[in-house]
């Protein structure tokens, strides 16, 4: 009941529903690019 009381005033009803409501394609993660080579600097 604590937990109710708490974020009654933050978060509207549902809010969370529609994080997991996805109804196209799967998401997908681009190519990684190839690792930068970068010039040693001497100090």
């Amino acid at each position: 009941m604590l937990d109710e009381l708490e974020t009654q005033h933050q978060w509207r009803v549902g809010y969370f529903d529609f994080f997991d409501s996805w109804e196209g394609e799967p998401l997908t993660r681009p190519k990684q690019l190839p690792e930068e080579t970068r010039l040693d600097i001497e100090i």
